[in-house]
């Protein structure tokens, strides 16, 4: 039917659309005429809240950007959704000292800014390297690159940053049962602590545990 689906759309209605996004992406879109955005829109609009934040002046993205905060291209992969959330609403209360800044966000700026970010994400296919590698340092080494390890602790030639631990020397600060615990559940270990709990298999747990103790 004329004026139905993507492709028949008159300017007037493609307009109306175009002016809803920009009002989603400033969080100002009118009641009741909320519509919801493809991803490819939404991506847009979270690259440009990243910008219209100047997110790159602290973090790294894409190999763009300052290292004074964990890089984001793994950061979906490494926190959840609600975690994300509430780190952005209110930063200090999760991390005393933080030097993250509060921002206001709309539930549309919510979402524009996971989609962006989810769309630097890569799966780690970690039982997939350890078919390849076998379970030893090789794939330890593969694993601790895929999870991005390195956005946070220094760690394989990656200088990370000075607040988190540096990997490279933990085996003269623990053990390697300790490490193998702390991999399978950081907040069992020390409670309140920032390391988020990664979906590591024992397997991983084994191999990243041999590349960190040679």
């Amino acid at each position: 039917m004329p004026g139905t689906g993507y492709a028949g759309r008159s300017p007037g209605r493609m307009r109306l659309c175009h002016w809803l996004a920009t009002l989603a992406l400033l969080g100002a879109a009118p009641q009741g005429l909320a519509l919801a955005a493809p991803p490819e829109a939404e991506i847009s609009q979270g690259a440009a809240l990243v910008k219209a934040r100047n997110c790159l002046a602290c973090h790294s993205l894409g190999g763009k950007g300052a290292k004074v905060g964990p890089a984001l291209d793994q950061v979906t992969l490494r926190r959840p959704e609600d975690w994300l959330r509430r780190w952005l609403a209110d930063p200090a209360a999760m991390k005393r000292g933080t030097l993250m800044p509060e921002f206001d966000w709309s539930e549309a700026q919510y979402k524009a800014l996971f989609a962006y970010l989810g769309s630097f994400r890569t799966p780690v296919d970690g039982a997939g390297i350890l078919r390849a590698e076998g379970v030893n340092s090789r794939s330890g080494r593969k694993l601790v690159q895929a999870y991005q390890c390195g956005a946070c602790h220094r760690v394989d030639g990656l200088p990370g940053l000075s607040s988190y631990p540096d990997l490279n020397t933990v085996a003269k600060r623990h053990d390697a049962a300790w490490e193998r615990q702390w991999l399978r559940d950081p907040q069992a270990v020390k409670p309140g602590t920032f390391m988020p709990k990664f979906p590591f298999s024992a397997a991983e747990i084994e191999a990243i545990t041999a590349y960190l103790y040679p």
